[in-house]
C-alpha cells in the first residue's frame, strides 16, 4: 500500500486483485444528522464501500469503541471502522455488523511488536480482512496475531 501520501488526498493500488482507493486524512461530511465532518487517519474505498482505520495511541478499548461507531454511522458509505491501537492481541474487539463490516480494535503496536515488515504485514492483514468482510467474503475483520 502507498505510505506517502499527503493529508485529504488518494492514490490508487490494489491488494488480491481488488482496485482500491487509498485515503490519507479524508475530510468527510457526516450525515445530515451528525452535523459535522470526520477526518479518519485511513480510508480504504472498494466496491463503492468504505472502511475506515484510526490510529489511537492510547489502550481505551471501550471510547475507541465508541468513536468507530460514529465513523461508521457518520461517514456516508462506510461499512467498517477499526481503531489501530498499541494493545495486547487478547484485547482485540470485533464487532460484526449484519451484511459485513462493523466497528473494532486491531492491536497494533509500533514498538516491541516486531519488526517493521511484520507490522506492515500486520496492517495488510487488517485491511484485506475488513475488505473481504464488506464484500461477502468472510464474516468479519480478524485481528492479527502476533
Amino acid at each position: 500500500l502507498p505510505s506517502t501520501i499527503a493529508p485529504g488526498q488518494w492514490r490508487p493500488c490494489s491488494l488480491d486483485g481488488v482496485a482500491l482507493r487509498l485515503w490519507c486524512q479524508p475530510a468527510r461530511a457526516a450525515v445530515p444528522s451528525y452535523g459535522l465532518a470526520f477526518r479518519p487517519d485511513l480510508m480504504v474505498e472498494a466496491e463503492g464501500a468504505r472502511v475506515v482505520f484510526d490510529a489511537k495511541f492510547r489502550a481505551d478499548a471501550q471510547g475507541s469503541i465508541e468513536k468507530m461507531h460514529a465513523y461508521r454511522d457518520a461517514i456516508v458509505g462506510c461499512v467498517g471502522a477499526y481503531a489501530l491501537m498499541p494493545c495486547a492481541p487478547r484485547e482485540a474487539v470485533t464487532l460484526r455488523a449484519e451484511g459485513g463490516g462493523g466497528v473494532g480494535v486491531i492491536p497494533l503496536r509500533p514498538e516491541g511488536g516486531g519488526a517493521v515488515e511484520e507490522r506492515r504485514a500486520a496492517l495488510r492483514g487488517a485491511v484485506a480482512a475488513a475488505l473481504a468482510s464488506v464484500r461477502g467474503r468472510s464474516p468479519g475483520p480478524a485481528a492479527p496475531r502476533g
